[in-house]
């Protein structure tokens, strides 16, 4: 997944509220939103969310087990040079979503294996509130050298790309506006509009080259992946994703999911947990 804006306790009605699209190449395989089991070892029922068929995971998932109401996300940090991993970074969402720690507790155990994954932003959340952890936390002295970092989240909008939580990427800066818009506009006691909010992740505006980051694509590369939707030949935006919670157990996990292929929108799914 490629970009994730989070409003964490912003409005009365929702205690969290996520929009994000997955960009990938459409040659990989991969389900629709659907409940799925992880694993046998499963412990919190099944999840809602799309499953990578090549590896396995999953980029974005929800689940809701005697009351307990967990959302995980994650999305790679860009670096072209770095190896493979020994773990694919979509374990890291089924791992918390299937286990028996709740979100700080697996936060801070991850610190322990964050080096075996590929450069990761990871968000979760339940009880225990919002927690961002990634394996790409500059290391204090080394320029080049990175270390594990779990950080407990206030309440407030959050936005992540490739890089780390709240960097200013251009399309990272315009979705925090139109999500604080959004925010604004929302009338207490209204349910969101998921239309509404799920466009905003159809700009397809490329960001100006001065402001581009650098992060060892070529210039043009770079200009392709500045924009919120992406439509290349052979890689693109897959699909967006709303996921709303509502304020206090039992409130329900809402989840609307558009996916996308080549040249074309495809089919919608809503589940309700």
């Amino acid at each position: 997944m490629c970009l994730i804006a989070v409003a964490y306790n912003a409005t009365e009605d929702y205690e969290l509220i996520a929009l994000a699209n997955r960009d990938e190449f459409y040659d990989r395989p991969a389900t629709p939103l659907h409940f799925w089991e992880p694993s046998a070892l499963t412990r919190h029922g099944p999840v809602a969310g799309g499953q990578d068929l090549q590896a396995g995971g999953t980029w974005l998932a929800a689940s809701r087990y005697h009351g307990t109401r967990r959302f995980a996300a994650v999305t790679n940090y860009r670096n072209p040079d770095q190896a493979i991993a020994a773990h694919s970074r979509g374990e890291l969402v089924t791992n918390f979503l299937s286990g028996s720690l709740d979100a700080a507790a697996f936060a801070e155990a991850l610190g322990d294996t964050a080096m075996q994954y590929g450069g990761f932003n990871l968000l979760l959340f339940d009880d225990s509130g919002l927690h961002y952890c990634t394996n790409r936390w500059p290391l204090d002295g080394e320029p080049a050298g990175f270390q594990a970092e779990h950080r407990v989240l206030d309440s407030g909008v959050y936005v992540l790309s490739n890089h780390l939580l709240d960097s200013p990427w251009p399309k990272s800066l315009q979705l925090r506006k139109q999500v604080n818009r959004l925010l604004t506009e929302h009338e207490p006691d209204v349910p969101i509009d998921p239309d509404c909010w799920l466009n905003l992740m159809l700009d397809p505006t490329q960001a100006n080259d001065e402001a581009l980051p650098v992060t060892g694509m070529p210039l043009e590369m770079e200009r392709q992946l500045s924009s919120a939707f992406i439509a290349l030949a052979n890689y693109g935006t897959r699909c967006s994703t709303l996921v709303t919670i509502g304020h206090s157990a039992p409130a329900s996990i809402e989840m609307h999911e558009r996916r996308f292929g080549p040249n074309s929108r495809g089919e919608e799914t809503t589940l309700v947990l």
